[in-house]
């Protein structure tokens, strides 16, 4: 999936730089059926992103890299790909210090092959035909 290759990366650099008591930073991902939505989470225990840049993180060009080792669209592309695409949402949930939660919900009607996730999901379990 895009936009995991685009959120996860993101996470390495941001627990990188903080101390942690046991020296090793966290990357967590959980997803979550709620009602007609799936839900996707990835959170780490980085350093969290500063609040004067939460309002930029989503737009075209934005980066926090040197010049030269980012293009900034990233995060625009993976919000663009789940707004617009699929009709979800992507919100960031941060503070400084306490590291970043990536929010993902996607209508559970989305089609893969001819069926809903939801029937795709029911056929793998053995629930459909």
């Amino acid at each position: 999936m895009t936009v995991q290759t685009r959120l996860i990366p993101h996470s390495p650099e941001r627990t990188a730089s903080i101390a942690h008591p046991n020296g090793v930073g966290v990357i967590g991902v959980g997803t979550n059926g709620i009602g007609g939505l799936i839900e996707i989470r990835v959170h780490d225990n980085g350093t969290g992103i500063p609040e004067s840049v939460k309002a930029k993180i989503f737009q075209p060009f934005f980066t926090t890299k040197p010049t030269g080792e980012g293009t900034g669209l990233g995060l625009s592309l993976s919000y663009d790909i789940i707004t617009k695409g699929h009709g979800g949402t992507l919100e960031m949930e941060s503070a400084e210090g306490q590291g970043t939660e990536s929010v993902i919900h996607l209508p559970a009607n989305i089609m893969d092959n001819g069926r809903t996730v939801l029937e795709a999901d029911a056929k793998l379990k053995g629930q459909a035909d």
